[in-house]
């Protein structure tokens, strides 16, 4: 099942595992700005609490900090990403994931759908 965040990250959660990565429409936005672009991510390990800081996007002109949507521990992260961040533009939204995160969380009520973050970019 995929949920979106109001920070513009989408969440495909399978079993235990959360799939974290950078909604399509937030990066056409971010990437307007012009300019060098750069992604950090928290490290593989490391145990997160929903609400800290997981991902950060830095520009020439801004820097935006993502916070976990969900709880649990990072398994995995995209270092495609994080070493070349220019594939962003380039990539799907799919290939466009961050991280994974392993997680025993089943309360979603904070997330939104497709069809409510559909609405809520609009």
């Amino acid at each position: 099942m995929r949920y979106y965040s109001k920070e513009h990250l989408w969440i495909d959660i399978e079993e235990n595992c959360a799939t974290i990565g950078i909604c399509k429409y937030f990066i056409i936005q971010f990437l307007q700005s012009g300019g060098d672009v750069y992604v950090s991510v928290s490290d593989v390990g490391k145990e997160i609490q929903a609400g800290d800081s997981l991902l950060t996007l830095e520009s020439n002109k801004s820097t935006i900090d993502f916070s976990a949507p969900v709880t649990g521990i990072i398994t995995g992260k995209n270092t495609a990403i994080i070493d070349t961040p220019s594939l962003l533009s380039s990539l799907s939204e799919e290939e466009c994931w961050v991280c994974r995160i392993e997680t025993n969380t089943n309360d979603f009520s904070s997330l939104m759908t497709r069809e409510e973050y559909d609405a809520f970019v609009s």
